[in-house]
């Protein structure tokens, strides 16, 4: 399919994000599906977001860490920062949370979902000014590897208008992320 075919949203506009997408049918409204170069796991990804390929790394099939800039329609930007590894398993799942606490400097215990054969973890992160962030785990409960998933959300307008304007959609465009992770085990089954 030629660039001019594709649809007219960033991610499809860019020849490295557009990679990573296997459809140019939405999965939710604003969301394309799009699939690790590790092979290991799926996700929904923005419509308005783009994966620079300079804040790109992997090795192999074992580790995956993608930084991605996300203009959302109005004035708000996101941006994400996700790292799978396949060597994290259940019995890792605390410590692994307790890095993740580390990282993003808090203390407050987060909120356990069960979504499918996935066990997910999110809370908010302090914010500054009208910075909303925040802080994901996600594992399977059928196979090894994780995503740890660190969210930010810029209201991007001076301060007008936006502390409970975009408190709510930041929080949505997270768990969107975060929720739709599908994991792929060894026999390419989900």
């Amino acid at each position: 399919m030629k660039a001019s075919e594709l649809p007219k949203t960033r991610a499809f506009q860019d020849k490295f994000t557009r990679s990573f997408l296997t459809s140019t049918k939405e999965v939710s409204k604003g969301y394309y599906p799009f699939e690790s170069k590790t092979k290991k796991y799926t996700m929904n990804f923005p419509s308005g977001g783009k994966v620079p390929q300079t804040d790109y790394e992997r090795n192999e099939d074992h580790y995956e860490f993608i930084y991605g800039e996300i203009e959302y329609p109005g004035n708000s930007i996101g941006v994400i920062r996700l790292m799978y590894d396949s060597s994290t398993t259940n019995s890792s799942v605390d410590m692994e949370l307790s890095s993740l606490k580390r990282k993003i400097k808090t203390e407050k215990n987060f909120q356990k979902r069960e979504v499918g054969t996935n066990v997910a973890y999110s809370l908010p992160i302090k914010s500054e000014k009208d910075y909303y962030s925040y802080g994901g785990y996600i594992h399977s409960t059928n196979s090894s590897g994780s995503i740890e998933l660190i969210y930010t959300e810029d209201c991007n307008n001076q301060g007008k208008l936006c502390k409970n304007l975009y408190s709510s959609s930041a929080k949505k465009h997270f768990e969107e992320i975060l929720l739709s992770v599908s994991f792929i085990n060894e026999e390419g089954g989900r």
